[in-house]
């Protein structure tokens, strides 16, 4: 492997595929909504963690 250049501007046909799906399919599904919703309030809940007492681990924890 050692003098052999790697092809950092290949993209598989594979990849090929879902770039064309999805310039033809714009819009998203209800369930594509509902993933991209429940991932947001993850990041949201791991980027701005709530310090309230309800979510605070007990001190002998």
């Amino acid at each position: 492997m050692l003098g052999k250049k790697i092809k950092r501007d290949y993209v598989s046909p594979i990849d090929h595929f879902l770039n064309r799906f999805d310039e033809t399919h714009p819009k998203l599904t209800r369930s594509q909504k509902k993933e991209i919703a429940k991932y947001q309030r993850i990041y949201a809940l791991r980027d701005n963690p709530d310090q309230s007492d309800e979510n605070k681990l007990p001190e002998w924890f």
